[in-house]
């Protein structure tokens, strides 16, 4: 299984070229189905790994599977990252 410590040298990079990285959850769980101290660990781990290979700690997130309610919304404390998927149809 690929860890966050997998991708140290790569966010160190994109961080360097001026990237901004952000926190996307320690080894991937849906946030929404974790327990307060499961989801913190989540959230803290990564923010030290990022900033162990960046110097630089997050400063938004984005919740895996675009899954997230008002507990995990609270508990990151930093602004989230959402996205919109659109199917379109096919002709």
């Amino acid at each position: 299984m690929l860890t966050p410590y997998f991708f140290c040298s790569k966010q160190a990079r994109m961080f360097n070229e001026g990237s901004e990285i952000g926190n996307y959850s320690f080894n991937h769980k849906r946030l929404t189905t974790l327990s307060s101290d499961e989801l913190q660990q989540q959230i803290q781990k990564t923010q030290a790994v990022i900033k162990k290979a960046t110097g630089y700690e997050p400063a938004i997130m984005s919740p895996t599977y675009g899954s997230y309610n008002d507990e995990v919304r609270e508990s990151v404390g930093m602004p989230m990252i959402l996205w919109v998927y659109r199917r379109e149809s096919k002709k």
